[in-house]
């Protein structure tokens, strides 16, 4: 049926509305719940999604008298007819709807009028009772005071997730496996799309009905999404727009846009939906829509007004007027959302926008990145300090990718290596939570890859990143010496770049949110756009300085390259290339430029003999008394271990964090792969300066540093193992554990990610030492894999390298 109710009256018989009645779902909700009550209304209108025809407001009056007023909606119900699928049938006429999510607990007031063009109507005033919230409700998220997110009751949110921006097959069913799995392996995080092949609400073709005509059964849909995420504890960035809605380039979809003049719209060429007052008008309807029906759910985490709006057409041109439309559209939100959830939008890779990031109702910033290099996580670690440094406010990496499709990922890293890595990295760099995969339905789901999510998710808990106001902090990695790598992040045309890099003898960068690009410009073309990098080092010994040419190239570019301002290289530049020169031990200048006619794509700059086998991402708190971090043996990555296999474990590895306050600390470490306690150790500060001593590295270890008295154990110590024989072909492979009382007992193989493969063994151990057999099937492909011990409360890995027969 048509969501539109026409109601024809002659000028005679034109009557205010009445309102006869009103339909409470329930008198008694809790704090931040869902209160919802369904109108009996006799009105005349056109559109009932039209706010300047029909305007339904309810003005709720809270126990301490402060006052809230939220819109009413239109809605033509539904009932799923199968619950197996999700299939679902229209139920009843439609009717006008008020929702509210009380903020405080007691008895509330509420008054309901009706405004068309005859005139306003209300009923009298009634009342519904608010009981407390219940343990896993804490309210809405909120930005504010610190870079990360926390909810109405001061508890911290850290987004760990991915993005399902709309289904694969089936709305009900994609939606709540991926959600399960997700959840199950500590995940509270997704990102929608409102997009007309998921669920949108207002298009033109495919069962649409055109402007101010809003799709009632995808609305059904989000109403059992939303509260299916709040009984989950799943919170949801909502993107509103996508690019390829406003652009005839990239995605393109604006020749079916209702908004597009050719279709009867407002907006002649794509750049008008950003200006045009009929168009902003239409806009900031469906968000009062989109407001007064879903403004009550707090598992709805932010606003996203765009996606990726850099792919609009004529961005360039049009970059102020679209600042503008933000401001605009963020103080709609702002204005008309009782329940405050915090506003952001997104660009494309690095591009961003001073003017838009800096409004103060834009709550927080993003980044983009697909780049196919082997430690993503520099990358998005990179982009995530660049923009704490640039906006000090808080700051998602909202997607990324090695800029292949989910199903080419499957053959460049199977097992998610990069996921991991990426997860873990942007947020020990100070994200708000954890970097989101883009591939979520032809990646993470197929491949199985949720259990990269349960590490991150545990260890986060253990860290007061808001309350303690964590910041990230540059520090010295010494002991595991290798070779440095620097990856360009700026990958968007005409991206200015840094152009001075510090780099010490233990190889830390500074700036540490300065950025190198792609592209390194020629003398001739687009010269406004170069940036030639310049690097101080300090060599401990001599070594080697390299470019590396990515695949792309203009016309005939040079590669050049100074050492202490004298030319030792110039070489006609060609693709996938490398262009190396030795550099003495001591201090040094480098500079690179390209001194031909075009440009030519960079994959990297490397400094053999200066940096580590580890990087390390750390945070400090406000107070410089508490430390949290991630260690990475950056080898540990899947280009190193498809190519090589098994790296050399990073040994002897020591982080030194300055501006810590001296005296005695504890710090814990935990396996990443698991998220569980690893071990403990007195440390001291001095000089405000702190050093740990790195377990041996074969992967990653996180750590948390805080003035405990170092006699507290409040976790098991980590369990030795052995496995042997190491490497090994197929047959029996042997675990020693020793245990001081008897215990059951589960062994595991996992892949080189910490995915569960097979049982080994399950059973109930005596105690003592214990050596337990296990089989390795025939036909296992060889490379990387972890036995995992659980037992006594304890767990424990152990690599180990399958060989071919």
């Amino acid at each position: 049926m048509s969501a539109a109710l026409v109601v024809t009256v002659t000028a005679a018989q034109a009557q205010a509305p009445v309102i006869n009645g009103l339909s409470p779902l329930s008198n008694t909700v809790e704090r931040y719940g869902k209160f919802e009550v369904t109108l009996d209304l006799t009105a005349s209108y056109a559109n009932p999604y039209d706010y300047a025809d029909i305007q339904v407001t309810a003005v709720f009056t809270a126990p301490n008298g402060q006052t809230r007023t939220v819109d009413g909606f239109y809605r033509q119900n539904y009932l799923f007819t199968n619950p197996q699928t999700g299939t679902i049938a229209a139920s009843g006429p439609g009717v006008f709807q008020v929702r509210f999510a009380p903020p405080e607990t007691g008895a509330w007031t509420y008054v309901i009028s009706c405004t068309t063009a005859d005139g306003t109507g209300s009923f009298p005033a009634q009342t519904f009772q608010c009981t407390a919230a219940s343990p896993q409700n804490h309210g809405f998220v909120h930005a504010g005071q610190t870079n990360y997110l926390h909810f109405d009751d001061g508890e911290q949110y850290i987004p760990v997730g991915e993005n399902m921006a709309w289904q694969q097959t089936n709305i009900y069913q994609n939606y709540s496996n991926w959600i399960n799995d997700l959840r199950n392996h500590g995940g509270n995080y997704f990102r929608l799309w409102q997009t007309h092949w998921g669920l949108g609400l207002e298009w033109k073709n495919g069962g649409y009905a055109g402007l101010k005509q809003y799709k009632q059964d995808h609305a059904f849909y989000l109403d059992w999404l939303f509260d299916y995420c709040a009984d989950k504890g799943m919170y949801v960035m909502w993107c509103q727009q996508h690019h390829g809605q406003v652009s005839s380039n990239v995605n393109p979809n604006w020749s079916e846009n209702p908004y597009n003049a050719a279709n009867g719209g407002p907006a002649v060429h794509t750049w008008d939906f950003f200006t045009n007052a009929i168009a902003k008008a239409l806009t900031k309807n469906r968000y009062r829509y989109v407001i007064a029906r879903w403004g009550y759910a707090r598992s709805i985490m932010a606003w996203e007004l765009f996606n990726e709006v850099v792919w609009t057409d004529q961005f360039a041109q049009h970059k102020a007027e679209i600042a503008a439309w933000h401001a605009e559209m963020a103080a709609f939100f702002k204005q008309h959302d009782p329940n405050g959830h915090t506003v952001t939008t997104s660009y494309a890779e690095d591009d961003t926008d001073p003017a838009t990031w800096n409004q103060p109702d834009i709550d927080f910033t993003q980044t983009h990145f697909y780049i196919h290099t082997p430690n993503l996580e520099r990358v998005l670690a990179n982009g995530v300090r660049a923009h704490l440094q640039a906006f000090d406010k808080p700051t998602l990496t909202g997607e990324f990718g090695l800029s292949v499709d989910g199903a080419g990922l499957t053959s460049i890293d199977p097992t998610g290596i990069h996921l991991h890595n990426s997860l873990w990295g942007p947020l020990f760099a100070g994200g708000l939570g954890t970097a989101m995969t883009w591939w979520w339905d032809t990646y993470v789901e197929p491949q199985h890859l949720y259990h990269h999510f349960a590490g991150v998710s545990a260890v986060k808990d253990l860290i007061p990143l808001h309350s303690a106001d964590f910041r990230p902090v540059n520090v010295a990695v010494t002991g595991a010496p290798a070779d440095l790598s620097l990856t360009p992040v700026i990958t968007s045309w005409g991206g200015l770049a840094d152009t001075d890099f510090t780099i010490s003898s233990a190889g830390v960068v500074s700036p540490a949110s300065a950025q190198l690009a792609q592209y390194l410009y020629g003398s001739t073309w687009n010269t406004q756009f170069r940036r030639p990098p310049v690097f101080y080092v300090t060599y401990p010994q001599s070594g080697t300085f390299t470019v590396q040419t990515n695949g792309n190239t203009g016309q005939n570019p040079k590669i050049a390259i100074w050492l202490d301002g004298v030319k030792v290289l110039e070489q006609n530049a060609v693709t996938n290339q490398a262009y190396s020169i030795s550099v003495p031990a001591g201090a040094h200048t480098i500079k690179v430029d390209n001194t031909g006619t075009d440009w030519v794509g960079i994959e990297s700059y490397s400094f053999a003999g200066l940096g580590s086998a580890v990087d390390a991402y750390v945070l400090k708190s406000a107070d410089h008394a508490q430390v949290a971090g991630w260690a990475l043996n950056n080898r540990y990555n899947h280009d190193y271990i498809g190519t090589y296999g098994l790296p050399p474990s990073a040994n002897d590895a020591v982080i030194t964090v300055p501006g810590v306050v001296n005296g005695s600390y504890l710090v814990k470490y935990y396996n990443c792969l698991t998220g569980t306690f690893l071990s403990q150790a007195a440390v001291t500060a001095a000089n405000e300066q702190l050093t740990l001593a790195l377990p041996t590295l074969l992967w990653d270890v996180a750590f948390v540093v805080n003035n405990q008295s170092v006699n507290v154990v409040n976790a098991p110590p980590s369990l030795p193992m052995q496995v042997f024989p190491n490497p090994v072909t197929s047959g029996n492979l042997h675990v020693s554990v020793e245990l001081e009382t008897a215990s059951p007992a589960v062994i595991t193989l996992l892949d080189e990610s910490g995915r569960e493969l097979r049982t080994l063994f399950s059973g109930d151990l005596p105690a003592g030492p214990q050596m337990v057999q296990g089989v390795v099937p025939d036909g296992l492909p060889a490379g990387v894999y972890w036995v995992k011990v659980q037992l006594a409360g304890r767990v424990g890995t152990k690599a180990v390298m399958v060989a071919k027969p």
